[in-house]
């Protein structure tokens, strides 16, 4: 029975009151729940409570507080205010996106669904289905990687989906992972796009004349055997490229000087934990965070030595992180302790 606040279906734990069995407490993805009578009514003990899974976040560097994420099992979550957030999508949110400069966003559930919305306004997020035309079985991790730039939208399994058109059409492009599955996609111009596997590949692909079916596709050298859940290029796509790996043992942070013909191993200091994301200051290409299983870590010397920089941050794994350049706010999404951000 569900009457009052809404109560998550998936349950992990449930306790009476040793002092009047009528009160029962629920614990589920949806977070805490009291009933007064036996599960006949439900009240949430949510507010205030920052245990919120974000898996993803992205935001419009155009907008101060324009912040949305996936997150698991509880849809993908938004907020323009800074104050509070609004489910926007239901489901499993995964990966998300934004267009800037049309004012856009997306959202995705797991597989290789997504949907696209206007960011603002009156019709902000009356969300559209623009997915990839694969095929039921297709194969892809349960949050398959997505990234958006202009009008140009990827999702990635074990092949690359483009669209040139904000995803009303789609080319398919075989990287050559040999059925490994995209785990980081990241598009560097409207003709280079970067992809990573769960087991260390990454491939440089090229658009060949107008389109994307005939690419170049490029395999780099591999920097470890790891789940790739991270590439930045921050300048020119044959010389500097930063990969993370989300995986125990050897190295966790890697750069590469010429494009990803050699990689160097980064990680310094870092403890062995994995890293899930990266990102490298615009203003200082030397600085680079590292979002990781124990909080956050930054480097001002590209790796030579990494220092704590969760200040303040709860005991969280950090699933993903993201700059708002303009205001220099670093942003987090956790996977046990919501949404952070801070001024760096």
């Amino acid at each position: 029975r569900n009457t009052g606040d809404s109560i998550h279906p998936d349950q992990h734990h449930l306790a009476f009151d040793p002092s009047d069995p009528n009160v029962l407490y629920a614990c589920n993805d949806g977070g805490v729940f009291r009933s007064p009578n036996g599960g006949t009514n439900w009240k949430s003990l949510n507010p205030g409570l920052s245990i919120t899974e974000f898996e993803f976040i992205i935001h419009l560097e155009s907008q101060d507080e324009w912040v949305i994420g996936g997150t698991q099992d509880n849809g993908t979550l938004g907020n323009a205010t800074n104050s509070s957030w609004n489910q926007i999508a239901l489901g499993d949110g995964g990966d998300c996106g934004a267009d800037d400069g049309h004012k856009l966003c997306y959202h995705s559930y797991y597989g290789i669904w997504i949907e696209r919305a206007a960011a603002l306004g009156p019709k902000a997020f009356d969300w559209v289905e623009v997915s990839p035309p694969a095929s039921d079985d297709y194969d892809a991790l349960f949050y398959p990687p997505m990234d958006v730039s202009g009008n140009i939208v990827t999702k990635a399994g074990v092949t690359l989906w483009v669209s040139d058109d904000k995803g009303n059409n789609w080319e398919e492009v075989d990287f050559g992972g040999g059925g490994e599955k995209a785990s980081a996609v990241v598009i560097f111009s409207r003709d280079t796009i970067f992809v990573g596997t769960e087991r260390g590949q990454i491939v440089r692909i090229k658009r060949a004349g107008g389109g994307w079916t005939d690419s170049t596709v490029t395999s780099l050298a591999s920097p470890r055997d790891g789940f790739i859940s991270d590439i930045v290029v921050p300048g020119t796509p044959n010389k500097i490229v930063w990969a993370s790996c989300s995986a125990f043992g050897g190295g966790h942070v890697f750069r590469s000087m010429d494009g990803g013909k050699t990689w160097k191993d980064r990680s310094g200091n870092l403890p062995d934990i994995p890293v899930n994301a990266i990102v490298v200051d615009p203003q200082n290409l030397q600085s680079v965070f590292a979002a990781t299983d124990h909080g956050v870590y930054r480097t001002q010397n590209s790796g030579d030595k990494w220092a704590d920089f969760s200040n303040g941050l709860p005991n969280a794994v950090v699933g993903d992180m993201i700059l708002h350049g303009r205001r220099r706010l670093l942003r987090v999404g956790t996977r046990n302790r919501g949404a952070w951000e801070v001024k760096i």
